[in-house]
């Protein structure tokens, strides 16, 4: 986070960085879920109340957004996020080795060599922006470049364009996750200060809630074998406590996925993907007008995930060149029966199955008064013209033009359309 004029450009700019950065967390933090084959353990509760408060945050951060007046961009976000990569918005974790270890080329990645990897990778993610000093070692004064520090400056700049920015709640959602809508400064912080609360800590307390450890504490108590034991009266704290024990057969092994994800994935991979886009779609579309009912379709969805997940790694899938196959989280708008991309089929590319769910409600709406009628196949696979309507479509979609606003079909939904004009504009 650069210092810059921090106006309300720079502002919707960073909170969509932010919902990038909590969104970039789930996958990696699922893969440890689902990789724990007892998902009544204590290491798995943990990591289970940590994701649901990691959709919280997502959630918050959208609300901060749509309060500014911007749409959040899931699906466009997500297409940004690399695995292994970084962590969006800038955010470099930098912290002291009398803590956890720490790497200077830190990248997040789907997958790990073991568990104990996994629980190192997580709490170099949640590090601390002021943590809480372990009795051995007094930690020197310093600046840490963490998600708390990205998190200071939004809220900096909240405080300092307060009169500019509408507040709009007409697109914002409350209830789900206990999400609450950001109408207010106030309440803008207090989302702020939530997330950095449940992923940090407070300033050396570790606490999220009474007996409730923040992130970093918790994937802590997984790294180091041993519960957190916190002396309030010394303001300091270890993982010195009952231990915490996860051996190789309590894990279902997950080789990382390698960057740009698998070259030829099995279908219960591509099988998983398309319930992950599906996620997706319904998150972006969730954050716009009507879309409580998407939200519920998002959270509908992820029980799928766990299932298809677990079965999967069950299956413990042999990857060319060794390795196993896990989930890869890759956007994929294939249909079942292998058409379209990315299917590995030779099924053709159906136009009710697989083009039609593509446009949104708001999208036919927009168009139909302009003559043209997205979800009719009559419409859309008319000849005349050497097939003219359905290729002026595919024109305004590559140019940006559709939908209106945004967001913008990505270069996955455009091959699937080029591919059912390609296979004969089946129905």
């Amino acid at each position: 986070m650069q210092d810059t004029i921090r106006d309300p450009p720079w502002l919707q700019k960073a909170l969509q960085s932010a919902v990038e950065l909590e969104l970039s967390t789930l996958p990696p933090y699922l893969c440890g879920y689902w990789a724990l084959k007892d998902s009544t353990s204590y290491p798995a509760t943990q990591i289970n109340n940590i994701f649901f408060q990691e959709m919280l945050h997502f959630g918050l951060a959208c609300n901060m957004l749509a309060a500014t007046g911007k749409k959040p961009e899931v699906i466009k976000g997500y297409g940004t996020i690399e695995y292994p990569g970084p962590l969006p918005g800038g955010v470099v974790p930098a912290c002291d080795g009398d803590l956890i270890p720490c790497d200077p080329n830190f990248k997040v990645m789907l997958g790990f060599p073991d568990f104990h990897a996994f629980a190192w990778m997580c709490a170099q993610i949640e590090y601390p922006e002021d943590p809480v000093p372990r009795p051995a070692a007094a930690l020197a004064e310093e600046t840490f470049a963490t998600i708390g520090q990205f998190y200071d400056a939004v809220a900096q700049a909240f405080h300092d364009n307060t009169d500019k920015i509408p507040y709009d709640t007409s697109n914002q959602h409350k209830g789900p996750l206990k999400l609450f809508l950001v109408d207010s400064l106030d309440k803008a912080i207090a989302a702020i200060q939530l997330i950095q609360q449940q992923g940090e800590g407070g300033s050396k307390n570790p606490f999220s809630a009474p007996n409730q450890l923040s992130h970093f504490y918790a994937f802590g108590e997984i790294y180091y074998g041993h519960k957190y034991v916190f002396n309030t009266a010394k303001g300091s704290g270890d993982w010195t406590g009952d231990p915490v024990t996860i051996t190789d057969a309590d894990v279902y092994p997950i080789t990382p996925v390698p960057a740009g994800g698998y070259t030829s994935p099995p279908a219960e991979v591509v099988d998983f993907d398309r319930s992950f886009t599906q996620m997706l779609t319904d998150l972006d579309e969730a954050w716009a007008p009507g879309g409580a009912a998407k939200l519920s379709a998002a959270i509908g969805v992820m029980p799928d995930l766990t299932d298809k997940a677990v079965t999967l790694l069950g299956k413990q899938m042999a990857r060319p060149g060794g390795g196993i196959y896990g989930p890869q989280f890759r956007i994929n708008t294939s249909a079942p029966e292998g058409g379209g991309t990315g299917g590995g089929g030779t099924m053709p590319v159906s136009f009710d199955k697989e083009i039609k769910p593509l446009f949104r409600t708001i999208d036919i709406n927009h168009m139909k008064p302009m003559g043209v009628l997205l979800s009719d196949y009559g419409y859309m696979s008319d000849p005349s013209n050497d097939h003219g309507n359905a290729q002026a479509v595919l024109d305004v979609l590559k140019d940006q033009e559709m939908p209106p606003g945004g967001p913008f079909w990505g270069q996955d939904k455009l091959d699937l359309f080029a591919k059912w004009m390609s296979d004969g504009y089946k129905p």
